[in-house]
């Protein structure tokens, strides 16, 4: 009695892999955010930072500190250094 045996072999691949862990755009996009989600969120909170304490005038004695006026308690530390 002979009997015959056929084998085949499929390789496991990357993309099966991220296939298998939830579909590979959402394992890219998992990538992506991780790298991009700290940059980004730096960008948009300058961006409404800037837009929200902007100042435009021509008058530039308004940011000035007027005669005998006395500095918060942090700028008094270095007052002396000035």
């Amino acid at each position: 009695m002979s009997s015959k045996f056929e084998h085949s072999k499929q390789v496991y691949g990357l993309l099966d892999l991220m296939g298998d862990f939830g579909g590979v755009k959402e394992v890219l996009d998992l990538i992506f955010a991780t790298f991009y989600g700290p940059l980004i969120s730096h960008i948009f909170m300058t961006k409404a930072i800037s837009q929200l304490y902007m100042a435009k005038t021509t008058d530039e004695s308004m940011f000035r500190r007027k005669k005998g006026e006395r500095a918060d308690k942090r700028e008094a530390k270095f007052e002396k250094y000035k």
